[in-house]
């Protein structure tokens, strides 16, 4: 931002400069405002470019924690059932037969 601003100030004084002796300075103020918006045009590849290089880091962590839950589910899943199981296996071991 500091810098795009910096350049919107550099045009403005490019601007009033109307002289013909003032061309030398008006030159040099394009100049130095092409050489910002190419910095500016530099660091916003980069800042794109690592954005998406989290976006895709992010995303492959999210389907990995995906599959963590499930298989942690499919565990715990298995363990209730089996331990479910016992308890009514045991439950019906207990039971007395008596005659009516």
């Amino acid at each position: 931002m500091a810098l795009l601003n910096k350049a919107l100030e550099l045009n403005r004084e490019a601007a009033k400069l109307t002289a013909p002796d003032q061309v030398q300075r008006q030159a040099e103020l394009v100049a130095q405002i092409d050489q910002i918006l190419m910095t500016v045009e530099n660091r916003a590849a980069v800042l794109t470019a690592l954005a998406s290089q989290r976006s895709y880091t992010n995303e492959v962590l999210a389907y990995v924690w995906g599959a963590i839950a499930a298989v942690l589910g499919t565990i715990l899943y298995a363990f209730t059932m089996s331990f479910y199981q016992k308890y009514r296996i045991r439950r019906i071991f207990q039971m007395r037969v008596t005659r009516k």
